[in-house]
């Protein structure tokens, strides 16, 4: 009966191991580009309305920026909708909040609106940004609708920037599901602000 026991201790402390090792590999995914404590790498994006803009344009408050896979993801639209509730926090803060995806998102403007918030989506057209910094998903489209949305997109990834355009805050996951909680953002805000 001992050797039951002990067996079974083994197994699941086994267990526990190798579930802890994959979470560490899926939370490693981060690019060494987007590392907390580096300066964003500079960049150029489209407004919804087809004018350019420089990253440079963020400097001189702190910004939340949030790469979303597409209007067709609806991990990326509950990600968006929940930032609605931390929407004014963000912005009483001081702070940008803007999302950056390869297609218009039509449906997550709709969301912002309903909750009478006022997001800034810049546009990663042919994904360039996206190679830049390391956060390209090749074929990470669905079968189904690549011939709407194309075959790639982005892993979702969330950033926080100083006033400076320092990486305050990274995070990406290898898991399309996994969206940091927004009250995260405003706690790295905070923290700036001390």
């Amino acid at each position: 009966m001992t050797l039951v026991i002990v067996l079974a201790i083994i197994i699941g402390l086994a267990v526990v191991a190798v579930a802890f090792l994959a979470s560490r590999r899926r939370r490693s995914r981060l690019n060494p580009v987007l590392r907390v404590g580096n300066k964003l790498p500079a960049f150029t994006a489209e407004t919804e309305d087809g004018e350019i803009v420089e990253h440079e344009s963020l400097r001189g408050k702190p910004a939340v920026i949030v790469f979303l896979r597409g209007s067709w993801c609806p991990f990326c639209n509950n990600q968006v909708k929940n930032l609605t509730g931390h929407y004014r926090k963000i912005n009483d803060m001081g702070a940008s909040l803007l999302f950056i995806t390869a297609r218009p998102l039509q449906t997550t403007s709709r969301v912002a609106k309903v909750f009478g918030v006022d997001f800034t989506f810049w546009l990663d057209p042919d994904l360039k940004i996206a190679r830049l910094l390391g956060i390209l998903s090749p074929e990470g489209v669905p079968d189904e609708i690549r011939d709407k949305f194309g075959q790639d997109t982005v892993w979702p990834t969330a950033l926080v920037l100083d006033a400076g355009g320092t990486i305050r805050y990274a995070n990406q996951s290898s898991d399309v599901r996994a969206r940091p909680d927004p009250a995260v953002f405003v706690r790295e805000l905070q923290k700036l602000g001390r």
